[in-house]
């Protein structure tokens, strides 16, 4: 509470009966405090003479069990997502549990999912499930109330584990080999690739273009999947026991041992990890959570620890919970972890509120950069009112200016970025409901490599951030981005967009050293001063149904003026698609024989044309589908031997290298031979389907050869199409209309008249056109 001449006083209620002093917080100056808040980590106080003074609260506490909820059976893992926990809850299958009253939580929705969940990783509206003895299924959780299983991975084995990493998740399988599904389209994942794994895979962690592979041999491998159709080994190194979970955070791998204890590995060169000592801990480690400067490990015994991991390779325990049953999976959110176990899923408090008198201040913690290149920072807030930013880059030994949302330069490169805020009371208050900090490597930094939809393939946009030294006056200037192709053994060679004899000196330059190196020059991009940059660029080949996944790596090269002087960003990897289905086959006649159909159409016009489909149906408003597909074809022509054939209706698509299938194409043009069928006078029959869209036929009968007309009028009595004007044998006949003009122009929906003029015979019919 406020004391008017005493600063803020803390006063514990933990026994509301008894409350007792617990701590006078001194003002910062001689003051009155008129009104305190509490919010997240922090405690504001209005100060008659200072403002606005903030308290830090960041304090790690003797864990206590602060909630508790029991679940359908005993889960294995949670993930906690805003106000909600999500469990991997074993034979219950998901299970969604309310955490806005950390007191009392409440299971409010679950979804089996066909066997045991063991593990559970969610990104935006969909959970990715990990099922032993199963398959790995993929929920929609847009609805917590409601979640539906809505994908299923297209393989047939044990997925007990997962880890997720942006288009791809990677998963056991029953053998302990490692499965990569892409999940572009969550609905409908499919198989990527795979890596032959020498021993079982217990454990998975994804970062970046690698993957970390704990295996129940008391190893860790490390693979470079840069391309997921091709996983490669990198290196392995020994981790003293079987690997129950391995976490990657900053350049530090930090691992759970069966029976041993609790590891930390430096992976900033994945070629040649380096051990930390272990830290012993009773039972089998489970599972870890990394938050802030501290690690949360699950334990099988039930005795979870808290690790101070500020020196990472040296963790120190310095708390731990004693839970009244085993723990297999916690996830840390805020002041509470979250640990899943026998007893159902736990909330106990790890962190308090706590007194800091360091005047109006807001300070965070390290902000982990993934290397030791960030050369400039900036603070962009969502906020009302005002408040004063600064940035470090010296773990807060020295503070500059970052106002405005304006770029800080840092003296050197850093891999430590702290920000502060000092707030201003105004009248409307300060209130900051958001807060982003940017920064940038020295070289620029490839965001995206995404395939152009709706094209012929053969490219994709390349995206990147900018370099560091894209700033106007900066020593070390960039005058331009060069794009630069990885060359891959026995690829056909692609015309790049740019040649030796275009580029500028300092460009040609690099561009020799870069083949030297492995890489085709395709083009540069000038500078611009601008935070992102994007271009189209050739690939090596399209990915595709027929030939597979074809990934083309990327790199870009900072280039100032100075040869010598350049900034290769990081590989980054993407694949191009033919999207772009073929037209639509034209010109199909179907001429029906005594026991044959003829088919014929045009030729297709596209160089990645493959083959034709034919379809089949006695439905004139068939739709194609696989029940009713009669044929695949290469040639323009196709006998379709069957007797009594007269009521059976055809329809021709394209289908091109890529798999795609173009809309499909009717007939146009229909006849058959005399003595068909008994045909003793003329008629016109009904339009069919009517009404129509987009298309509908028109058939007629005629007794003996002669001379036949057949046209299409609006209701005001003017002629839009003709469709058949010529000689015409006896028999059956029918011709398609698209709903268009003579002209090719599509018709307004509404009422349309054909008219059949068959020598001295004539009928006018109705039929309506909907759209």
């Amino acid at each position: 509470m406020s004391a008017s001449t005493g600063g803020v006083v803390v006063i514990d209620i933990s026994d509301p009966l008894n409350p007792i002093l617990e701590q006078t917080a001194a003002p910062l100056v001689s003051s009155n405090t008129a009104g305190v808040c509490v919010a997240g980590n922090w405690l504001y106080a209005a100060d008659s003479s200072n403002g606005m003074v903030a308290y830090e609260v960041a304090t790690i506490i003797p864990p206590a069990l602060a909630g508790q909820v029991a679940l359908g059976s005993s889960p294995y893992e949670v993930s906690v997502v805003g106000d909600y926990a999500y469990v991997a809850g074993g034979s219950s299958g998901l299970e969604v549990v309310d955490i806005t009253d950390v007191s009392s939580p409440q299971v409010i929705g679950s979804v089996s999912v066909g066997g045991s969940a063991t593990r559970v990783e969610v990104a935006g509206d969909h959970a990715f499930v990990g099922v032993s003895g199963g398959t790995f299924k993929v929920v929609d959780i847009s609805n917590p109330l409601m979640p539906v299983v809505v994908g299923v991975s297209a393989t047939s084995t044990s997925s007990s584990e997962i880890a997720l990493h942006g288009d791809h998740v990677y998963l056991t399988t029953g053998s302990g080999d490692v499965e990569i599904q892409n999940i572009s389209d969550p609905t409908n994942p499919f198989l990527a690739g795979t890596y032959a794994a020498t021993d079982p895979v217990s454990a998975i962690a994804v970062a970046g273009d690698l993957a970390y592979l704990g295996d129940t041999n008391w190893g860790v491998t490390v693979v470079d999947i840069s391309n997921p159709a091709t996983p490669a080994f990198v290196s392995n190194f020994a981790a003293g026991q079987v690997v129950k979970d391995l976490k990657l955070f900053g350049d530090y791998l930090y691992i759970c041992l069966q029976n041993f204890g609790f590891r930390v590995v430096d992976v900033s060169n994945p070629a040649a990890p380096i051990s930390g000592s272990v830290v012993s801990v009773t039972g089998t480690a489970e599972m870890v959570s990394i938050f802030g400067e501290n690690a949360c490990v699950a334990n099988s015994s039930g005795l979870m620890r808290v690790f101070d991991i500020t020196t990472p390779m040296s963790p120190v325990i310095v708390e731990s919970y004693d839970g009244p049953g085993a723990q297999r999976g916690v996830d840390v959110s805020g002041n509470y972890a979250f640990v899943a176990g026998t007893q159902g899923l736990e909330v106990v408090q790890v962190m308090q509120s706590d007194e800091s008198l360091d005047l109006n201040k807001a300070q965070s913690k390290r902000i982990y950069v993934t290397d030791d290149s960030a050369l400039l920072a900036r603070i962009v807030p969502v906020m009302s009112g005002s408040a004063d930013w600064e940035l470090s880059s010296d773990a807060g030994v020295t503070w500059l200016p970052a106002q405005n949302e304006n770029w800080v330069h840092f003296d050197a490169t850093t891999n430590d970025i702290r920000w502060r805020s000092f707030l201003n009371w105004d009248i409307g208050g300060t209130a900051v409901e958001e807060l982003v900090v940017e920064w940038v490597y020295e070289t620029g930094t490839i965001t995206s490599v995404n395939d152009i939809a709706g094209d012929q393939g053969g490219q994709v946009r390349l995206a990147w951030q900018r370099s560091g030294h894209d700033f106007i006056g900066d020593s070390q200037q960039v005058v331009e981005y060069a794009i630069y192709r990885k060359v891959v053994a026995g690829s056909d060679p692609v015309v790049a967009k740019g040649s030796l004899q275009n580029m500028s000196p300092v460009a040609r330059d690099h561009s020799l050293a870069a083949a030297a190196a492995g890489w085709d020059f395709v083009t540069t991009v000038p500078v611009r001063a601008e935070d992102s940059y994007a271009v189209v660029v050739p690939t090596l080949a399209d990915s595709s149904l027929t030939n597979g996944q074809h990934f083309s790596t990327f790199m870009v090269s900072a280039l100032t003026a100075v040869p010598g002087v350049f900034f290769d960003s990081a590989p980054d990897s993407g694949y191009s698609v033919d999207n772009l289905a073929p037209s639509v086959p034209q010109g199909l006649a179907a001429h029906y024989q005594a026991s044959s159909v003829n088919l014929d159409w045009d030729d297709a016009l596209e160089p990645d044309f493959r083959y034709f489909r034919v379809y089949r149906d006695n439905d004139p408003s068939f739709v194609p589908a696989p029940e009713n597909l009669v044929q695949e074809v290469v040639s323009s022509v196709w006998v379709d031997a069957t007797a009594n054939n007269w009521g059976q209706y055809y329809l021709i698509t394209a289908v091109d290298f890529a798999g795609n299938e173009s809309l499909p194409g009717s007939a146009m043009n229909v006849s058959d031979v005399p003595g068909a069928g008994a045909i003793h006078q003329y008629a016109l029959n009904n339009a069919a389907p009517n009404p129509f869209n987009p298309a509908t036929v028109l058939s007629f009968e005629l007794p003996t050869q002669t001379d036949v007309e057949l046209a299409v009028y609006d209701l005001a009595g003017r002629m839009i199409v003709t469709l058949i004007d010529e000689t015409r044998e006896a028999g059956r006949h029918q011709v398609s209309w698209n709903g268009r003009s003579g002209n090719g122009e599509l018709v307004a929906s509404g009422i349309y008249l054909y008219h059949l003029k068959a020598g001295a015979f004539q009928e006018t019919k109705r039929m309506t056109l909907l759209k």
